[in-house]
């Protein structure tokens, strides 16, 4: 399921009478992450030249997969805390 259409529907449950803002600060958020990414990438093709580029891009990865995982964990903890 596309993230827009996600985001817009929990605004719908949790604050019915923002479903623009949960859009605009989905955008957001994105065009904070292509911000982010050409710094972090600008900054280490300066400090470590091309190569230093694929480790900072594969740490990025990571660490995002951690994130991921953490909070799909986070949210299952939570799913079985109402069902509970």
């Amino acid at each position: 399921m596309p993230s827009v259409i996600l985001v817009i529907g929990l605004s719908h449950v949790h604050a019915p009478q923002v479903p623009a803002v949960a859009a605009g600060l989905n955008i957001a958020g994105f065009n904070g992450g292509i911000a982010l990414g050409s710094l972090l990438g600008g900054a280490s093709l300066e400090a470590m030249g091309l190569t230093g580029t694929a480790w900072v891009g594969a740490i990025a990865v990571g660490l995002g997969i951690v994130w991921m995982l953490w909070q799909m964990r986070k949210a299952s903890a939570y799913r079985v805390e109402l069902s509970g």
